[in-house]
């Protein structure tokens, strides 16, 4: 046990001891953590550690099973995705434009950014109702893209799909 002990990262060491002795006490029958392990070449191995102790009705004994699963790579991936969504999170916010998405139609997956919101007034809690953009638009501004909408959709099928769209503020022609 004061091998394993000693390979496991010192920031991992407390919660393991925590979860063992619950084991031992019968509080739990089985544990499960994620830790690091300082392996012996002196790089840091992360690892999914289960540990559950059996009883032997016959004999009494008490043995303790433990797998280990090398989530390294899983991890590292983990730590990526923070970093992405970190940046893209940044940029979001920190540009000096209003933008708005979503996933297909669906409202409950619209993003907006602050300065989307200080453009239209509409707030991300409100971004999900379509009705509230309705209550801040110019109704001639809805009129012209109603009529746009209607041209895009019919110049589909042509050469140039995006002759009658609009774009920023509903009523600037695109490009």
């Amino acid at each position: 046990m004061k091998l394993y002990r000693e390979a496991t990262h010192p920031d991992d060491r407390a919660r393991q001891d925590r979860l063992h002795a619950q084991l031992l006490a019968g509080e739990v029958d089985h544990y499960t953590i994620e830790k690091r392990y300082l392996h012996a070449e002196g790089t840091v191995r992360w690892a999914a550690l289960t540990v559950r102790l059996f009883h032997v009705v016959k004999t009494g004994e008490v043995q303790e099973i433990s797998t280990t699963v090398d989530i390294t790579g899983r991890k590292r991936v983990e730590d990526e995705l923070r970093r992405k969504e970190a940046q893209f999170r940044f940029i979001f916010e920190q540009a000096p434009i209003g933008i708005s998405w979503m996933h297909g139609r669906r409202a409950d997956t619209r993003l907006v950014n602050s300065a989307h919101e200080r453009i239209t007034g509409v707030t991300m809690a409100q971004a999900a109702d379509t009705q509230n953009y309705f209550k801040v638009t110019h109704p001639t501004i809805w009129r012209s893209r109603r009529s746009s909408s209607t041209n895009f959709t019919a110049a589909r099928s042509r050469s140039s799909p995006w002759r009658n769209a609009t774009c920023g503020r509903m009523d600037a022609p695109c490009g």
